[in-house]
């Protein structure tokens, strides 16, 4: 643009300004003359900043416009004049000079005005807030005595409490002495009863053969004086516990071999397997062979029969959970069985029956569990766990028989719990007694939900009856009931459930292992709900196929079962078998599905991996699961929980009396109650599978010990927190044993799957330097390593040390340094199985830096400022995704200046993520280095970061030459020269111990 048009601009613009002030004059004037004032002013003496001789001045009310009243008014820009053109009159205007100088004087009255009476206020609230902190003061003085007040009471009343406990408890022993000696009483009017009856039975079958009258005893004939059945030899206790029963119909003649030849000079028959395999020389003579054949008292009516199958399937489990119940329930069970009676006496009397036909004897439960209490109170049972099994066996076969003759569900009776907390686990030498054969001499008909094979052994001979008692002989399992089939190759496989309906098992087995009719089982055919599927068109008309049942349509599993090698279990562990395992080979596996519609299907394996959530691992996690639940449940907890069961989770009676000649001699010390650890490895063997009950009682102290050392040291932590102690703590270390497998407090998944007995014997065998009596029993690992497992379970489950460090920290006025340490915190001597025991990178590993960083931020929460922050043993790989522990910790660290991190390189991932502004210096220790991860570390911290620390730190270095690649531990010279090629570290302070 050339000059003139320059010039021509400016005076363009300037005509614009002098017209637009020229206009601005006049409004102005207009505006005191004709609006406001009535002073005719000229424009050109219009003033913005009236002097004195002025007669006006301007009155603003938006503090915008101020500036515009501040300078002259020729000295304004176009857009000043615009704006006061458009503003006058409405945010300003024209006053009298007077008036403006009243209305600020008037303002500034008010304004004093106001501050006297604020002042005032303030003056007010603070004899408020003095009068307000003595009341609470005054309160908080009654609040304190009042708590002491109720305190002192407390004690008193806990006082009164244990004393009147303490009389209570003496009141219940001499009450249970006196029930001892009637019960003793008692019992030896009984054993004389059945003594005479069983004399007098004896008699009458001598009698009626001397008379020459066929017999009708169950006894077919007598052996030679002198010759023992099957039975006498081994124990007298389950053959005293039989008697005669005139009312069953059952005329049995039972009892010790010693009584029987002093009496009569033979031998009657002790059960009913002898009877019905024993022959009499003098029966064969006179009549040919002929099966046994029973004697049955009055059958109950059909009415009977239908009441107590109806009873059984609407209350059953009502009535079993209250019989089963620690203590049982016996009001409840009373009650129960008074309503059936009273059903069975109103049939009676319908069909013309006498009442009391049928009717069930209502207090026989608790006649039998107050014996069984008067029993175990007696002075030579308390102390002997043997004794006090078999007191709890003898009650069991009682109440057996009892459900038995009444058609009840043989399971119905009382759950060992009492006796286990009482007495400990089964000894191994008291052999649980089996239901089926204690029954097979019972005259009543009875089938229970697991189908026996009592009623047709009866029935078989010769070869089969010989493959029948073989396999109870070296089964553990037996007595199966058959539920499904089908064909596999040429030929088949089938579904068998062992035990009842709520307490089962279940394996595949081969179609030739044991009878069954393929008419009455359901066959299984090659496509089932779980693998059918389906076309169907989807939203693009494309056709596909679908599955047709779905998880959305699986109400639950309820059964899982699996093939064994050969069908033997013996000395195999079958859950072993189906541990869920990366790239695991599993047994045939068949589970039963529960349907939402209430049909139930049995599916393969690959039916539950596809309908599990997650991996196909996750289906197999959960098979084992509910097979591990249905085998506790059937074998009972002891089989897992303690050692005092055998080697094997499925051990025989044959192999435990096997065992049993072995163990004699450890067993007679035993009976003396002298703990001790034998030397040989034999009897390391044993001691696994048979503690003695003072080891028992040592356990359980052991176990209440540990319990209470974990309360007493949270406990001492909060009261020094409470204490002037307090003001002097400046630094806490936190210390976190690595968590122990959990398999290890059970012994079957111990023995079976962390430390099998022929690891232990391979590591004997290793530790030929060391002398016998440093060798650790199999039980002693056991026990050490259960215990540990338990203990960090308690802490776990009740949350103990986020309590104690939330409650405590925020008392250490002083602290500034944290520590947070990870150990294995087993002892030296169990140093060689922690590889075995811990479980590497488990999650337990941020749950505690979660506890200690909410800890770290309550504190802060009370003006506690953490300056230093250090991770020892951290190995776990730190959950890097984990947003809520991100937040957590940026919290908690926000005031960290030194951060120390030792034998933890995973935890550089995790610290990188977080925001940490006030870190000043990073100490790495004794761990290798990840070069990109310092290098992130140091590029986000660049504003922040002054200093790096390295003590005893490793990295990896490569040296290429001809002779190819060699790879060796860096030195501090190789480690500094990587981290001067990191963009930033130049300005960092870098120091290094090796």
């Amino acid at each position: 643009m050339t000059e003139a048009g320059d010039r021509k601009l400016r005076v363009s613009s300037n005509q614009k300004r002098t017209a637009w002030r020229v206009r601005c004059r006049r409004r102005l004037a207009t505006h005191i003359e004709a609006e406001t004032l009535g002073l005719r002013i000229e424009p050109d003496d219009v003033r913005l900043q009236p002097d004195d001789e002025t007669r006006y001045a301007w009155q603003v009310d938006e503090p915008e416009l101020e500036p515009l009243f501040e300078k002259a008014l020729s000295k304004h820009s176009v857009g000043a004049y615009i704006e006061l053109c458009s503003e006058v009159g409405k945010t300003f205007r024209a006053i009298n000079r007077d008036q403006g100088e009243r209305s600020a004087s008037g303002q500034l009255r008010t304004l004093e005005e106001q501050r006297a009476a604020l002042e005032e206020a303030i003056r007010g609230a603070k004899e408020q807030n003095e009068f307000l902190r003595d009341e609470k003061m005054a309160l908080e003085k009654r609040l304190k005595e009042a708590e002491e007040h109720a305190s002192e009471r407390l004690r008193e009343m806990e006082l009164k409490i244990t004393t009147l406990e303490e009389n209570i408890s003496k009141h219940q022993r001499d009450t249970k002495e006196w029930m001892s000696v009637a019960e003793c009483y008692e019992r030896t009017y009984t054993q004389c009863s059945a003594g005479l009856s069983q004399a007098i039975l004896f008699l009458q079958g001598m009698g009626k053969r001397k008379s020459g009258k066929p017999k009708t005893s169950t006894v077919r004939g007598k052996q030679p004086a002198g010759r023992q059945l099957k039975g006498n030899g081994e124990s007298t206790e389950g053959q005293n516990s039989a008697s005669s029963n005139n009312n069953a119909g059952e005329h049995v003649v039972a009892g010790p071999a010693s009584r029987a030849n002093e009496n009569h000079g033979a031998v009657p028959a002790d059960d009913a397997s002898d009877v019905g395999s024993e022959k009499s020389e003098e029966s064969s003579e006179v009549e040919p062979e002929r099966r046994k054949k029973r004697h049955k008292g009055p059958k109950r009516s059909e009415w009977a029969v239908a009441l107590i199958q109806d009873f059984i399937g609407k209350v059953g489990s009502e009535f079993k959970d209250a019989l089963q119940s620690d203590p049982p329930d016996l009001t409840k069970v009373e009650s129960l069985l008074s309503q059936l009676n009273k059903g069975i006496q109103s049939a009676n009397h319908s069909n013309h029956a006498h009442l009391t036909d049928g009717v069930i004897k209502a207090d026989m439960y608790r006649n039998t569990y107050d014996g069984w209490e008067a029993k175990i109170s007696m002075a030579y049972v308390k102390e002997n766990p043997e004794e006090g099994w078999r007191a709890y066996d003898a009650t069991l076969n009682v109440l057996r028989y009892f459900n038995r003759e009444n058609n009840l569900p043989i399971e119905w009776v009382f759950s060992p719990a009492a006796t286990q907390k009482q007495f400990g686990e089964r000894p191994s030498t008291v052999i649980e007694p089996s239901p089926d054969l204690e029954m097979d001499d019972s005259a009543t008909d009875y089938e229970s939900e697991s189908e026996s094979e009592s009623e047709s052994e009866a029935e078989i001979d010769g070869i089969d009856a010989l493959e029948t008692r073989m396999r109870k002989e070296y089964s553990s399992l037996s007595g199966g009931k058959v539920l499904y089939w089908w064909p596999v190759g040429t030929g088949t496989q089938i579904f068998v459930r062992y035990g009842s309906k709520r307490k089962a098992i279940y394996r595949v087995r081969a179609g030739s292992s044991m009878p069954y009719s393929e008419h009455d089982t359901e066959l299984i055919l090659g496509q089932t709900r779980g693998n059918k599927k389906i076309i169907m068109t989807d939203d693009n008309g494309r056709i596909r196929e679908a599955w047709a049942w779905t998880r959305n349509q699986v109400a639950d599993i309820v059964g899982v079962g699996w093939k064994i090698e050969d069908d033997d279990e013996a000395g195999v562990n079958a859950l072993d078998l189906i541990l869920p395992r990366k790239s695991a080979m599993y047994p045939h596996t068949r589970v039963i599905v529960k349907w939402n519609d209430g049909q139930t299907s049995l599916e393969r394996r690959g039916f539950v991996r596809r309908i599990a959530n997650g991996t196909s691992l996750n289906g197999d996690r959960m098979i084992y699961l509910k097979a591990r639940e249905m085998e506790k449940t059937y074998w009972g907890e002891e089989f897992y929980d303690e050692a005092e069961e055998s080697d094997s989770d499925y051990e025989t009676d044959t192999t435990q009396l096997r065992k049993k000649s072995r163990r004699r001699w450890h067993q007679n010390r035993s009976s003396r109650r002298h703990w001790q650890e034998s030397d040989s490895s034999e009897s390391d063997a044993d001691s696994e599978t048979s503690e003695s009950s003072l080891e028992s009682k040592l356990r359980r102290s052991r176990r209440h010990k540990v319990s209470n050392a974990n309360k007493q040291r949270a406990e001492r932590l909060l009261k020094v927190s409470k204490s002037y102690l307090a003001l002097h703590v400046k630094t806490i270390s936190y210390e976190a044993s690595a968590l122990i497998d959990p398999l290890a407090s059970h012994w079957g998944t111990f023995h079976a799957c962390l430390y099998t007995p022929t690891d232990f014997a391979r590591d004997q065998i290793d530790m030929y330097g060391v002398r016998k009596s440093q060798r650790l029993p199999y039980s002693t690992i056991f026990s050490y390593f259960r215990l540990r497992c338990e203990e960090q379970q308690h802490i776990i489950r009740l949350e103990q040390d986020t309590r104690t460090l939330v409650a405590s920290l925020p008392y250490f006025r002083n602290l500034h340094a944290i520590q947070l340490r990870f150990t294995d915190g087993i002892e030296d001597r169990f140093q060689s199985l922690a590889n075995r025991m811990l479980l590497d990178g488990h999650p337990m590993f941020p749950n505690h830096l979660e506890k200690l960083l909410t800890a770290i931020t309550v504190a802060q929460e009370n003006e506690v400022t953490i300056r230093t922050f250090e991770i020892s043993g951290f190995y776990s790989r730190a959950p890097t995704e984990d947003r809520p522990l991100h937040q957590l910790a940026t919290e908690a660290l926000q005031k960290v200046e030194n951060l120390r991190l030792v034998d933890s390189p995973a935890m550089m991932p995790f610290v990188n993520r977080l925001s940490l502004p006030c870190l000043r210096r990073l100490e790495l220790a004794n761990c290798w280095l990840s070069i990109p991860a310092l290098e992130e570390c140091i590029r986000l911290r660049a504003d922040s970061l002054q200093s790096i620390h390295f003590e005893n730190t490793w990295i990896l270095e490569e040296e290429i030459s001809h002779e190819g690649i060699h790879i060796s531990m860096g030195c501090t010279k190789s480690l500094l020269d990587h981290l001067a090629r990191v963009p930033g570290a130049g300005r960092l302070r870098l120091t290094a111990s090796r």
